[in-house]
């Protein structure tokens, strides 16, 4: 459970966009020294209606993709979101309409057959849903709320994986001064007391002055080798705009 959820959570971070484009460099925890171990790049493209479509793609430290999303949204508004994960041979596609969410998720197995499941969930009006891509609209949408009245914003987060959403909060978790420039840390956990005590929350650190998300600590989407067990890739993330 714990690494299910933080898995698709971070994506929110990873793929989200601000600029044109933009470079992430992911360092395994406390090793920024060295060098990243998984790189990713991002470009955007407007679109008629005010619509903006991602296209990022991650590769690992030889340069082989590991992932590729792309997403349509219109400011925190998902339309939809696609995943290739090549390194668990999974494809997920999320599609909303009218606050009705469709998953569908298609996996290739060993001996060459693919399997599909779809999913379904609605959103309630009093509710706010969002996916990877619409985390940063979203919450610069509400930076007074979390800057000046350090208020908590509740969310449901659409779990591609799992084909439902979870419940979330973002606060602000501190503010603090980092290499001459004011940063906004907030913190994202569950709002489900029982999972809070399975899953550690992830810090995202914002320019103040930018309203950019320039750093990230937490669970990522990707897995790899540490001591000969394949294992969930818990990253420092920097952002190159």
């Amino acid at each position: 459970m714990k690494m299910i959820l933080i898995c698709l959570v971070c994506n929110v971070f990873i793929t989200t966009a601000y600029a044109e484009q933009r470079t992430l460099e992911l360092f395994e925890i406390g090793k920024k020294s060295e060098k990243p171990v998984f790189m990713q790049k991002t470009q955007y493209e407007k679109e008629p209606g005010g619509i903006t479509k991602s296209m990022s793609t991650m590769f690992d430290a030889q340069g082989n993709i590991v992932m590729t999303e792309q997403a349509r949204f219109k400011d925190d508004q998902l339309i939809e979101q696609t995943v290739e994960n090549k390194q668990l041979g999974e494809n997920y596609q999320l599609k909303v309409e009218n606050q009705h969410l469709s998953f569908q998720t298609t996996v290739k197995k060993p001996d060459g057959k693919t399997e599909v499941k779809t999913d379904s969930d609605d959103i309630k009006p009093d509710q706010v849903f969002l996916s990877g891509p619409t985390a940063e609209p979203f919450l610069r949408a509400h930076w007074d709320d979390l800057y000046s009245k350090d208020l908590s914003l509740h969310v449901r987060f659409g779990i591609l994986e799992r084909g439902e959403t979870v419940g979330f909060k973002f606060s602000r978790h501190k503010i603090i001064q980092e290499n001459g420039k004011e940063i906004m840390v907030v913190r994202m956990r569950p709002t489900s007391p029982f999972l809070a005590l399975l899953v550690d929350p992830s810090d995202l650190y914002f320019d103040v002055a930018t309203q950019r998300l320039v750093h990230y600590r937490g669970r990522t989407p990707l897995v790899w080798n540490k001591n000969g067990k394949q294992k969930p890739f818990d990253s420092e993330i920097e952002y190159h705009y």
